[in-house]
């Protein structure tokens, strides 16, 4: 019974432990998650729109083409 026990801990609870510390979460639960947005304008007034946010703490993540020439920026905030 002892060796059952045994086995059951070192390839059973063991290995399940090591997962979980080393995949749990660490950090401050009272830091707000961040803001995400999509700004979206033409090839030419976009790079104001992205600056004036920029200016507000905002950063650009990604931008993509959206269509009938317009481009979208998907813009981050608060992101550690």
């Amino acid at each position: 019974m002892v060796a059952v026990a045994a086995v059951v801990f070192f390839l059973v609870v063991r290995p399940y432990n090591a997962f979980k510390k080393r995949f749990a979460r660490e950090g401050d639960e009272d830091v707000p998650p961040p803001e995400y947005t999509v700004e979206t304008a033409g090839a030419d007034a976009l790079p104001a729109r992205l600056n004036d946010r920029a200016a507000d703490g905002w950063r650009v993540v990604s931008v993509v083409e959206a269509g009938d020439g317009a481009l979208a920026a998907v813009l981050v905030k608060g992101e550690g």
